[in-house]
């Protein structure tokens, strides 16, 4: 509110009437009736005689008179405290009408009731308060979510695959999908894949695809194959792993599906996955399983 001379006074002030006590040449305290807040605020009179402020007499806590030598022990009421300046009450801002200001400093704490809400002209309950004191927010904060993992999408291959093809081909069973929830997702993606090859297949090359897109390719190849792994073995017994983990960067809300597919890069034969060429039934032998993890990491 405007105004015109000095800045308006926090507090009411009132001039009251005096306490009277009696003195008993021992007592020097004596409670005030009212909440003063230094020694000039009163003045006081012992059998007619005026005390000096901080030499005769002090005031502290605000209600206690504390005399420097107990008062005479005379008949009746020889002791007067007349109050110049005590508060008389406290200047509030109506509590059903709003408070707008340009800049402001809290000193203390600033206390929203249950059901109350903090917020701006574009955004009246940015942060809400309900009734049984949970806050929340309207709005993610910046930079709240940022490398929390969003979702998680798996898929275990446990079957064997069989191939001789000698270009690239889907690995059955071996896809995952993923939707991410904003374009500034990032997918983590970490996958294991077992296999081998028979002696007709030279070399065996696998790679990940994020839909028509190779993970982790080499650049500069040439005539080479654009590959993410290798899994040959040096033995018909034995299976050789390979894998990928890529941090990809899609920039899309559009479904993802991450595969992997394997060729015979040299030769003619056969590449297996999870199982070894010779593949032996006993318990000297294993298969092995494939994995693949996508996750959806806030950006």
């Amino acid at each position: 509110m405007a105004y015109i001379g000095n800045t308006a006074a926090s507090k009411f002030v009132s001039n009251r009437a005096a306490s009277v006590y009696s003195g008993d040449g021992s007592t020097v305290a004596f409670t005030l009736e009212q909440v003063v807040t230094q020694d000039e605020d009163v003045l006081v009179s012992v059998d007619g005689v005026v005390q000096e402020p901080s030499v005769a007499y002090a005031v502290s806590n605000g209600t206690t008179l504390t005399f420097t030598a107990a008062p005479s022990n005379n008949a009746g009421n020889n002791i007067f405290v007349y109050y110049l300046a005590s508060q008389a009450g406290t200047i509030g801002h109506p509590s059903t009408q709003g408070l707008t200001a340009t800049t402001g400093t809290f000193t203390g704490n600033v206390v929203i009731p249950n059901g109350g809400n903090i917020g701006s002209a574009g955004d009246t309950d940015a942060i809400s308060i309900a009734s049984n004191g949970v806050v929340t927010f309207s709005q993610t904060p910046v930079g709240d979510n940022v490398g929390k993992i969003l979702q998680v999408v798996a898929v275990h291959k446990a079957t064997a695959f069989t191939s001789t093809s000698t270009s690239f081909v889907d690995i059955t069973g071996f896809t995952a999908s993923i939707t991410p929830s904003s374009t500034s997702s990032k997918i983590l993606v970490m996958s294991t894949i077992n296999g081998s090859q028979d002696v007709g297949a030279n070399r065996v090359v696998v790679r990940l695809l994020r839909d028509s897109t190779v993970m982790m390719g080499a650049t500069g190849n040439g005539d080479r194959l654009v590959a993410t792994s290798g899994i040959s073995s040096p033995h018909a017994d034995l299976i050789g792993h390979g894998g990928a983990t890529f941090l990809d960067s899609p920039s899309s809300t559009s479904t993802l599906v991450y595969k992997w597919q394997g060729i015979i890069s040299a030769g003619s034969g056969t590449f297996f996955i999870n199982r070894s060429e010779n593949d032996t039934d006993n318990a000297g032998y294993a298969r092995f399983g494939s994995s693949m993890v996508l996750m959806e990491v806030a950006g």
